[in-house]
């Protein structure tokens, strides 16, 4: 998967500062430099929109998704009277 596609799962999910990094760094990678001329324009508007809502600073950025970074998360927490019995 392409960070330009985890941009859009992101954006989706209502994180938008995550988006605007993972977006960033498809574009400036070799193969969002090499994107054909319509997927290139599509990926300008995308960070276009997200500078116009947060601000076009690039220091509050998160940092970029990565298996490091992803397992250096806490576990989540799921309450324990939330499960259910099973009917079988």
């Amino acid at each position: 998967m392409e960070r330009r596609d985890v941009a859009v799962l992101l954006m989706h999910a209502k994180q938008p500062a995550q988006a605007r990094a993972e977006l960033r760094a498809y574009d400036a990678s070799p193969v969002g430099r090499r994107a054909p001329a319509e997927e290139s324009a599509l990926v300008a508007r995308l960070l276009e929109r997200l500078d116009a809502e947060l601000g076009a600073g690039r220091a509050d950025d998160p940092p970029l998704l990565s298996l490091t970074s992803a397992m250096a998360q806490p576990p989540p927490v799921v309450a324990e009277d939330s499960g259910r019995a099973l009917s079988w």
